[in-house]
């Protein structure tokens, strides 16, 4: 799903989703790690605070579509959320607002995943382990 124009690179499409909503596309976005830009946002570097208020912002439109498709009562986010969620929150959670249905958000909470960023790693080994019982 594309959210931009042009914007980090997640399954062939500039600007989608998965770029925009990955540690992978923060990195080609940001040009560091997400783990880095996090250090450098506690120290208050504006760069970095302006990368994560944009991902932050993609990704609550992203978010905003699944929440007036799916009408889901909750969503986890893992990956880079967790850790950078002081920095990138305040404006996902302004973009979910100004994009999704009010009735729907308003039944729907937003919360970090507890897995955390293993959370990619455990889906990985879910889908390895799928296919090895099926073979």
């Amino acid at each position: 799903m594309r959210l931009t124009d042009d914007g980090p690179i997640g399954y062939g499409k500039n600007g989608s989703a998965e770029g925009w909503c990955s540690g992978g596309g923060f990195a080609q976005w940001a040009g560091l790690s997400a783990k880095e830009a996090a250090k450098l946002a506690h120290q208050g570097d504006e760069a970095a605070l302006k990368a994560f208020a944009r991902f932050g912002e993609q990704l609550g439109r992203g978010l905003a579509v699944l929440v007036d498709i799916l009408n889901p009562e909750r969503i986890l986010i893992g990956g880079i959320y967790p850790r950078a969620r002081p920095w990138i929150e305040p404006a996902m959670l302004a973009s979910l607002e100004r994009e999704a249905l009010s009735p729907a958000l308003s039944a729907c909470e937003v919360m970090p995943a507890e897995l955390g960023e293993c959370i990619g790693d455990l889906a990985a080994i879910a889908v390895a382990a799928y296919w090895d019982e099926k073979q």
